[in-house]
């Protein structure tokens, strides 16, 4: 068991999960008045020991809270999540597909060279072979 500093008391943290093990929220199991109805899918739930279940809200692990309470019991589950802001998010994608075309580009004037290699070393050859079959 864990614990965790909130406000001036210490909490024991239950337990720990990872987001990715946490089941999403389903938008016609959702409770009007547990969530705002346009954010169910920002809506994680496990389930607690004591039978309750723990809503986990993505906007407030976003905002760097990462402990929650379980609603019947004095359980407290830790989440363990990284956050990428979507400004972050739309960068990296826009380099990986920079990269992505880079090596596109890398790959085709490799191609280029490669064919007129082909052509000089064929060439040559052909060169070589009429300089040594001339008439006597």
């Amino acid at each position: 068991m864990l614990a965790a500093g909130i406000g001036t008391g210490v909490v024991h943290i239950w337990n720990e999960y990872e987001l990715d093990d946490l089941e999403c929220l389903d938008d016609d199991a959702t409770d009007s008045t547990d969530t705002d109805s346009n954010n169910h899918s920002n809506i994680y739930v496990t389930i607690c020991r004591c039978g309750a279940a723990y809503h986990i809200d993505i906007a407030l692990l976003e905002q760097g809270i990462d402990i929650f309470p379980c609603k019947q019991c004095s359980n407290v589950v830790k989440i363990k999540f990284e956050w990428i802001p979507e400004q972050e998010q739309e960068q990296d994608e826009e380099e990986e597909e920079e990269e992505k075309q880079q090596q596109q580009d890398d790959d085709d004037e490799e191609e280029v060279d490669n064919k007129q290699k082909g052509r000089h070393d064929k060439n040559n050859h052909n060169n070589n072979q009429t300089s040594l079959s001339t008439p006597d």
